[in-house]
């Protein structure tokens, strides 16, 4: 499967979504994220975690900077009467800022919140004057479409 390098610049204005009410994840959050990762991506291109354990995993990298040092200030979760289903985790990698992770479980999928993150985490990246934000997606994902919708151009 082909995997898309995918950038935006900050300098652009930042589409209109839905507001939501986020807050910075923590230490609690990390076994919750690690189900919504493995179940976000069960099935499509994107699903490397074959179950909630290694998506907690996987949380654990991003959060303690395996791919970088994690940037908390610009990411976000979300939560709905059930719990947290929703995350954007950012992190510098290299010299570059990298949208790591934005997942929505798939029962709170459809109602913008995944675009209401993604806005939020790259309001807070704006704010604190980074220039451009990259993320990798694989070229079948559905996901390709909301980056898209977001101002995210491929890059080579």
């Amino acid at each position: 499967m082909t995997r898309l390098k995918l950038a935006r610049a900050l300098a652009a204005p930042l589409p209109s979504t839905g507001a939501i009410e986020a807050r910075t994840p923590d230490d609690g959050d990390r076994a919750t994220l690690g189900e919504i990762l493995y179940l976000a991506y069960l099935g499509g291109p994107d699903q490397e975690e074959n179950d909630a354990i290694e998506g907690r995993a996987e949380i654990d990298r991003t959060m303690n900077g395996h791919y970088g040092p994690y940037l908390p200030a610009a990411s976000f979760v979300t939560s709905d009467e059930e719990g947290v289903v929703g995350a954007s985790l950012v992190v510098m990698h290299l010299e570059h800022v990298l949208l790591a992770h934005a997942v929505v479980h798939p029962r709170a999928q459809g109602r913008g919140l995944g675009a209401a993150l993604v806005t939020k985490s790259l309001a807070a990246l704006a704010a604190e004057g980074h220039r451009e934000v990259l993320l990798a997606v694989h070229a079948e994902s559905r996901a390709k479409g909301l980056y898209e919708r977001l101002g995210f151009v491929r890059v080579p």
